[in-house]
C-alpha cells in the first residue's frame, strides 16, 4: 500500500510537469515560459510599453527577452535597442557611462552616436566633442551625415563658430546635409545670438564689489536692485547706530549688512553660472531638435536594432 501511494505521487508530479511545460515544448519554447513569458508575449508587451512612452520599463522587458530567448535578438541588436530605449527614457547619464561591448561593425558606430548624444543631453559638451573626434572605430559612409550633424552641433555649443563655418562650407558635405544647408546656416546665426547673452562668471564676481551689480551683470536686474537696496539700507543703519552711540545695534546691523554684501558677491557669480547653463541647455534642445537627433534615434534603431514600432 505504501509503495502504491508513492507511485501515485510520482505519477501526479510527472503529469503536473507535462501539463505546465508541455505546451511550451510543443511550441518550441523554453519549458515553463508559456503564456505570460512566451517570446511573442514579451515582445508584444515591450512594443506596447514603447507605444505608451514607458521606455525604461520597455528596456527591462527587452533584457528579459534577450535572456529567455537569445536566438530572437543578437547581441548587436540588443545593445542598440537597449541604448535607444534608455535615450528615449531620458536616462542620459546611464547611456553616457556605458562602454562599447561590440567588437566593431555598424552597431558599434550606432552606440558611439547615441553615447555622444547622451553626453550632450547630460551637459558634458566637451566629452561629447572628444568622442566624436576620436570614436575609436571606422564607420562607413552611411554614417557620414549622422557624425557631421553631431560635430556641427558640438561646435556651436562649444562657441566655436569658425569651426562650424568650416564644417558647413566644406566641398564634400553629405547629400542629406547639402539639401538642408540653409537650415544649418540659420542654426549658426541663432547660436551666436544666444551665446552672446552668456556672461563669464568671474566678471559677475568682480562686479559684485558694487552691491547688486553682480546680479545685474548676470542678467538678473530685479534681484540686483533688491540686493543694492538691502545692503545700502543696512549700511546706513549701521553708521547711524554708531553715530548715536548705539554700538550693540550697530554691530548687529553691520553683521547683517556684511552677510548680505558677501551674499550679493557670491550670488552674482552663481547667478551667472545658472544663467549660462539655462541658455546652453535651451540652445542644445533647439539645435538637437532642428538637426533631427530624435528622428535619427528611431531610424538607427529600426535599421540596426530590434524594430519596436510594430503593433
Amino acid at each position: 500500500m505504501k509503495l502504491f501511494r508513492t507511485a501515485l505521487r510520482i505519477l501526479a508530479v510527472v503529469v503536473l510537469y507535462y501539463v505546465i511545460t508541455g505546451p511550451g515544448v510543443l511550441m518550441g519554447e523554453t519549458p515553463g515560459l508559456y503564456h505570460e513569458y512566451s517570446r511573442d508575449t514579451i515582445l508584444g508587451f515591450t512594443r506596447h510599453l514603447v507605444r505608451n512612452g514607458e521606455y525604461y520599463r520597455a528596456s527591462v522587458e527587452l533584457e528579459r527577452l534577450a535572456v529567455f530567448y537569445p536566438s530572437t535578438i543578437s547581441i548587436e541588436q540588443y545593445s542598440v535597442s537597449h541604448m535607444f530605449l534608455l535615450m528615449k527614457g531620458h536616462q542620459y547619464r546611464q547611456v553616457a557611462a556605458s562602454g562599447n561591448i561590440d567588437s566593431g561593425g555598424p552597431a558599434a558606430c550606432v552606440r558611439t552616436l547615441l553615447r555622444s548624444d547622451a553626453m550632450l543631453y547630460a551637459s558634458s559638451y566637451q566629452d561629447s566633442a572628444a568622442l566624436l573626434v576620436n570614436p575609436g572605430m571606422q564607420c562607413d559612409s552611411t554614417f557620414g551625415a549622422y557624425f557631421w550633424k553631431r560635430r556641427y552641433v558640438a561646435s556651436l555649443l562649444g562657441n566655436r563658430p569658425e569651426e562650424a563655418s568650416a564644417l558647413l562650407e566644406t566641398n564634400n558635405l553629405p547629400p542629406d546635409i547639402l539639401q538642408k544647408k540653409q537650415l544649418y546656416r540659420d542654426m549658426l546665426s541663432y547660436s551666436e545670438g544666444k551665446l552672446s547673452r552668456t556672461v563669464a562668471p568671474w566678471k559677475a564676481l568682480w562686479a559684485g564689489a558694487v552691491p547688486g551689480l553682480g546680479y545685474a551683470c548676470a542678467g538678473n536686474r530685479p534681484t540686483g536692485i533688491v540686493a543694492f537696496v538691502m545692503v545700502s539700507v543696512l549700511s546706513a543703519l549701521t553708521v547711524a547706530s554708531f553715530k548715536t552711540d548705539n554700538e550693540p545695534l550697530g554691530v548687529c546691523f553691520g553683521a547683517v549688512a556684511a552677510f548680505f554684501y558677501s551674499g550679493s558677491i557670491a550670488g552674482g557669480y552663481l547667478e551667472a553660472k545658472r544663467n549660462n547653463r539655462i541658455i546652453r541647455e535651451n540652445l542644445r534642445d533647439s539645435l538637437c531638435g532642428d538637426a533631427g537627433f530624435a528622428e535619427d534615434w528611431d531610424r538607427l534603431n529600426n535599421e540596426y536594432g530590434l524594430s519596436l514600432s510594430e503593433k
